[in-house]
């Protein structure tokens, strides 16, 4: 599953009960969600930093550069963070592939 597909996920709309069921504050009985297994609400396994970086990869993926100039022009951290997604990405849809799942 995509991380943006998270997007949806909107902590507001959840009552307490719902928060209790999907695991927002505690580790539940794991549950599926588009073939992965999850015991905490996927929305709370990533953090804004993390979400942001992967925004901004996702922008990356299309030529878009935070300082709208070339990648020649972006920081080392930037260049290493978006080689680090990517790699790991890469690694994601591979086991995926393994297993007989789609990307």
């Amino acid at each position: 599953m995509a991380i943006w597909e998270l997007e949806g996920l909107d902590c507001r709309k959840c009552d307490e009960s719902v928060k209790l069921l999907r695991g927002c504050e505690h580790d539940v009985q794991p549950f599926d969600v588009r073939g992965e297994q999850y015991t905490r609400c996927a929305k709370k396994l990533v953090t804004e930093k993390t979400y942001l970086w992967l925004e901004y990869y996702r922008f990356f993926e299309k030529g878009v550069f935070p300082d709208g100039q070339g990648v020649l022009n972006q920081t080392h951290k930037f260049i290493k963070v978006v080689e680090f997604i990517s790699i790991e990405i890469s690694k994601f849809n591979q086991a995926r592939i393994k297993n007989g799942r789609k990307t």
